[in-house]
């Protein structure tokens, strides 16, 4: 399965599976959101 993270022009953190058999946990998402929402202002300080 592919996990692709990312957020938008706002900020919000999006996740979208491609390819995928089965389904994410609710716990996985949330910690992919976490990971994501860490690397989104660790690249805002570096602008």
């Amino acid at each position: 399965m592919k996990s692709w993270l990312g957020w938008d022009r706002n900020g919000a953190v999006r996740l979208n599976l491609v390819n995928g058999s089965g389904e994410l946990s609710e716990d996985e998402i949330e910690r992919f959101k976490r990971q994501a929402e860490a690397m989104y202002a660790q690249a805002s300080k570096t602008r």
